[in-house]
């Protein structure tokens, strides 16, 4: 007996608390010890490295789209930008601005790594033809961008023009890019890029998926205009 009583003041001394005296012990993790080591550098290699490998997706995406219509869109959107003629919506507009903003920043990341990270020569990169098609209709004007890149639509047009379905289909990857990997490069951008990617792209999709369906008689709708 004279030991049980020994043994709960001991108890007592140690956890002056009476209502935890027997409640059975909890381990105490320290902090740093749920987190995960950071490699020499800091968090700076951490977002150089990610900003890295997004560049590497946005190729490798763009080498597997058809990007003859993107470059035709991108070459357009320099021309109307150069002549400051938009009257398309503003929304669309702008999140065009984004994707090849973004398009830029990844570019800018590997340009100077280009032959360590892909082993190729980099004047054949998507990227950069993408950013040449901006830079060409900036200084040769809208119609070129007709003869020089392959695409059944036009963008960007004066007119109140509508995209059809498969003109939308070929142009959604550069939204795909915006929207997937804004958060890499512009996280300010990311609320408007992918309002437009979801709308033009993702219910738009279910539009042209409904009207695919359809007899080929009925009119082929058309999604709101670029």
């Amino acid at each position: 007996m004279l030991y049980l009583v020994l043994g709960l003041i001991v108890g007592a001394a140690a956890g002056p608390d009476p209502a935890r005296l027997f409640a059975p012990e909890q381990p105490i993790a320290r902090a740093n010890l749920g987190r995960l080591a950071v490699p020499r550098g800091g968090h700076s290699m951490i977002s150089s490295t990610a900003r890295q490998q997004g560049a590497v997706i946005i190729e490798q995406f763009l080498a597997k789209s058809d990007n003859g219509c993107l470059a035709r869109a991108m070459c357009q959107y320099g021309a109307r930008k150069a002549t400051g003629r938009f009257v398309t919506d503003m929304t669309i507009e702008d999140a065009w601005d984004k994707v090849q903003m973004i398009i830029k920043d990844a570019w800018n990341t590997v340009k100077d790594k280009w032959e360590e990270i892909f082993g190729d020569d980099a004047e054949r990169s998507n990227m950069k033809q993408l950013i040449g098609a901006i830079e060409v209709g900036e200084a040769m004007g809208y119609d070129t961008c007709r003869s020089l890149f392959e695409c059944s639509e036009d963008f960007f047009q004066v007119q109140q023009a509508r995209i059809t379905c498969d003109g939308a289909g070929k142009i959604c990857p550069g939204f795909s890019i915006g929207c997937a990997l804004c958060g890499l490069y512009a996280p300010a951008v990311c609320g408007s890029t992918c309002t437009v990617a979801a709308l033009y792209c993702g219910f738009g999709g279910y539009a042209c998926a409904a009207e695919a369906d359809e007899p080929a008689t009925t009119v082929a709708p058309m999604l709101p205009p670029f």
